[in-house]
């Protein structure tokens, strides 16, 4: 069995008690570029495909994951 073992990251403005825990999970996470592209989901780079392409025609779309890199998608 394999074990993995997280550490945990906790902002230094919640630990010690200056945000609301629920502010840090309101923040959106963006896998878009500025220039409209999805960015890997994996390692952030772009990847050059738009926002508006189904994802049934994207290459490198990994299903459960999202739009990785071609490098990334081959690790999948």
């Amino acid at each position: 069995m394999l074990r993995v073992e997280v550490e945990s990251f906790v902002p230094a403005a919640l630990a010690s008690g200056k945000e609301d825990p629920a502010a840090v999970h309101a923040q959106p996470v963006a896998f878009i570029s500025a220039r409209g592209t999805e960015l890997c989901v994996v390692c952030h780079t772009d990847t050059g495909v738009p926002v508006q392409q189904a994802v049934d025609t994207r290459a490198h779309y990994v299903a459960g994951v999202g739009q990785c890199c071609e490098h990334c998608s081959s690790e999948w």
